[in-house]
């Protein structure tokens, strides 16, 4: 006997890949489903914020029906009315969002959404 110790045999070497053939990683198919699906979340969450907080909407007020009602209850002596309902439309105007702009319904053709204190 030899004082060498026996020769242990080496792993067979890896086979190179056929450069022909692509190799898949697994979970491709996954991970592209979830990042299409992440980015769809996130773009209708930030279109709908978007629209609820900076896009200007018009509304628009009928000033005049407005001031033939003011009008009717000041010849009816009803002037406290009248003065609630003057405030009760700068309260309103007060709380609108930034977002809102008011236009006259004299001015707007369409398309607007008609408010009424």
């Amino acid at each position: 006997m030899s004082d060498c110790p026996a020769a242990v045999p080496s792993p067979p070497a890896p086979h190179p890949a056929d450069p022909s053939r692509p190799t898949a990683r697994p979970g491709t198919g996954r991970t592209l489903l979830l990042s299409a699906a992440l980015s769809l979340c996130l773009t209708a969450a930030g279109l709908t914020l978007y629209d609820l907080t900076f896009a200007q909407k018009l509304v628009v007020f009928d000033m005049g029906a407005f001031l033939n009602e003011q009008r009717a209850l000041l010849v009816a002596g009803k002037t406290e009315e009248s003065d609630r309902r003057f405030n009760d439309l700068e309260a309103w105007l007060t709380r609108l969002p930034a977002n809102r702009v008011v236009l006259l319904k004299s001015v707007a053709v369409r398309n607007a959404i008609e408010i009424r204190p």
